[in-house]
């Protein structure tokens, strides 16, 4: 990975784009992805983790910026059919057998994770307001989580119930980020004028 990311795919990345061609540099950068995902499958990892791993390696060229243009269209694309499939996995019946108890574990989950979140941000000297409004808009499941999840599945280290109750509060928590990132800043300027009257009405002398 090392001798790719430092001598192949930047000379290559460089000599596809003296060609003048935005689809040659496109289409290079997609074998990349697929070919490190082939290969990452090939020695017993995963697909993703390929890709994954591809994108890093791509990331370090000069020429990150100008793919990211490029490929952010087909990101779009490929994002929604990554949604579309994760939705697909869903078992809606377990769902509502227990919607309150799911409700709650995903509260559970979001709440956790934003704290978690704000707590990193404030330990790293930044003020309360950024460290909430870091804090709500990383409070959702990631999409890296599926992935491992999967993988966990496969393994047998997920049992198949454990696995649908994992999908739903994730996907619970990506429905509500929407929102959480909507409304951060503004709750955040609320949180922040309310606490500022607090703290001014207690520095007053009696």
């Amino acid at each position: 990975i090392f001798f790719l990311a430092r001598m192949i795919v930047p000379r290559s990345l460089q000599a596809i784009a003296r060609m003048g061609s935005k689809e040659h540099l496109t289409l290079f950068v997609i074998l990349i992805i697929l070919g490190a995902g082939w290969v990452s499958e090939s020695l017993g990892l995963s697909l993703a983790m390929g890709a994954f791993i591809a994108g890093i390696i791509i990331s370090e060229s000069e020429y990150s910026h100008q793919i990211i243009l490029d490929i952010l269209p087909l990101k779009d694309y490929f994002g929604s059919i990554f949604f579309i499939s994760v939705g697909m996995l869903l078992q809606v019946e377990i769902f509502y057998d227990s919607v309150f108890w799911y409700l709650g574990l995903a509260g559970v989950v979001i709440g956790l994770k934003a704290f978690i979140a704000i707590l990193a941000c404030l330990l790293f000297k930044n003020t309360f307001r950024i460290s909430f409004i870091v804090g709500v808009r990383l409070a959702q499941v990631g999409e890296f989580s599926l992935l491992l999840a999967s993988l966990a599945l496969e393994r047998d280290l997920f049992l198949p119930g454990h696995y649908q109750s994992f999908l739903i509060v994730s996907i619970l928590s990506m429905l509500i980020a929407p929102l959480l990132i909507q409304f951060s800043v503004g709750f955040s300027i609320k949180l922040h004028s309310l606490f500022g009257v607090v703290s001014s009405e207690k520095s007053e002398p009696d």
